[in-house]
C-alpha cells in the first residue's frame, strides 16, 4: 500500500471533502476535516482482486446475514484475534454505528438522561445527542 500517493477526492461527492460546510456550517469550506473516518489512500490490491473475484458472477441481489456462516466468521475473528468466545446470539444486525449508539443511549438513559462528551468529536455524535442534556 502506498501511503505517500496523494489522491484528490474533491469534486467526487466525497463527504469528507465536498460537504464540509454541510457538516460544520457556512464559512468552513477551507477546514481540513479530521472528523470523519474516511481514507484517501487506495485500497490494497489483494482486497480489490477479491472484490472483483466475488462480483464476477454478476448477481447483486440482497443477502441474509443471520446464519452461522456469517456469524461464525465474526466468532472466529474474535477467537483468533482476541482469544475471546462470542455467542452467536450476540451478533445482531445494525444499519450503522450511529443508529446503534442512539438506540443504546435511549435504552440506557431514557429521554431525560445526561451524556458527557469531549470535543472535538464526530459531528454525527452531536446530532444524536440533541435530545439529551450535555454535561459541560
Amino acid at each position: 500500500m502506498n501511503f505517500d500517493e496523494i489522491i484528490n477526492r474533491k469534486g467526487t461527492y466525497c463527504t469528507q471533502w465536498d460537504y464540509i460546510e454541510d457538516r460544520f456550517g457556512p464559512g468552513t469550506k477551507d477546514l481540513t476535516p479530521f472528523s470523519i473516518s474516511d481514507t484517501d489512500f487506495k485500497c490494497p490490491q489483494e482486497i480489490l482482486d477479491t472484490i472483483v473475484e466475488r462480483t464476477a458472477h454478476g448477481i447483486f441481489g440482497y443477502s441474509r446475514w443471520n446464519h452461522e456462516d456469517y456469524k461464525g466468521a465474526i466468532k472466529n475473528w474474535y477467537k483468533n484475534r482476541y482469544a475471546t468466545e462470542i455467542n452467536s446470539d450476540w451478533v445482531v444486525y445494525s444499519p450503522n454505528v450511529i443508529y446503534s449508539i442512539s438506540m443504546l443511549l435511549e435504552e440506557l438513559l431514557g429521554k431525560n438522561g445526561k451524556v458527557m462528551t469531549h470535543t472535538p468529536r464526530y459531528d454525527g455524535f452531536t446530532k444524536i445527542l440533541k435530545p439529551y442534556d450535555l454535561l459541560k
